[in-house]
């Protein structure tokens, strides 16, 4: 071979292995691109989520596998469906979790904390630390036992009847001592007309009043018995006058 010839052997392999190279760049570029393309299914902040008080069944589910819930939650099913592995994976998690709170085991929302452990207890896989992240804001809750809860209810439900008997028995001294007062008022006005028109006089065993009065409510229309207001009048004045009428 030639001297030019070698020449233009050595450029066009020069040239063939650039192009090569090119090649594997683009695929590489490409690959990494698919790879890195995973639609909704965005990395979850960890730091962020775990200040949360609770999470509800689709924040659980997804951030206990490792997703943002916002764009998952924001995403149609096509969307959804751009990574059938982890879409298909993604829907068992939020099954087992519904069917955890059916059987009371989880609550919705649930405590972040409470809510990886089950899971954790049923040997899913969950984010490395999530669980470590979580307890630095939340404390795992103990379930209450049953005998615990039972004592309580019963000890507010006393509490309540003592309240309802004590603003019942206030209500009933208020009403009577009310009425108390209207009698007492009737009663002086009684006292006061029996003695002014109809010639009662406290110190005497007989009177004419009653017999008076009741002529007087006939005249009116109103019938009234003569011992039910010599009754009245004798209350009246046991109540007002006793201790004022000179000693027999």
């Amino acid at each position: 071979m030639t001297g030019d010839g070698a020449a233009d052997a050595n450029k066009a392999g020069k040239a063939l292995v650039s192009r090569q190279s090119g090649l594997e760049s683009e695929d590489s570029t490409t690959q990494n691109s698919v790879r890195k393309f995973d639609g909704p299914y965005e990395p979850a902040d960890l730091d962020y989520n775990s200040k949360f008080p609770v999470w509800n069944h689709l924040e659980l589910a997804c951030i206990s596998m490792g997703y943002d819930p916002g764009p998952l939650l924001k995403a149609d099913a096509q969307s959804l469906q751009t990574c059938r592995l982890k879409f298909t994976a993604l829907e068992k998690r939020l099954h087992l979790i519904q069917r955890a709170c059916d059987a009371k085991m989880l609550s919705n929302p649930t405590p972040p904390l409470m809510g990886l452990k089950w899971l954790e207890s049923v040997s899913e896989d969950i984010p490395d630390k999530a669980i470590a992240m979580c307890a630095r804001y939340t404390s795992e809750l103990k379930p209450v036992p049953y005998d615990e809860v039972k004592s309580f209810i019963s000890d507010i439900g006393v509490r309540m009847a003592t309240v309802e008997q004590k603003l019942q028995t206030d209500n009933l001294s208020q009403e009577a001592s009310g009425a108390k007062q209207k009698i007492d008022s009737l009663q002086r006005m009684l006292l006061g007309m029996a003695c002014d028109k109809y010639e009662f006089d406290p110190a005497r065993d007989r009177n004419p009043t009653a017999r008076m009065i009741a002529g007087a409510t006939q005249l009116i229309g109103i019938d009234v018995d003569e011992g039910t207001i010599r009754t009245h009048l004798a209350a009246a004045v046991k109540r007002h006058l006793d201790d004022r009428l000179p000693e027999t």
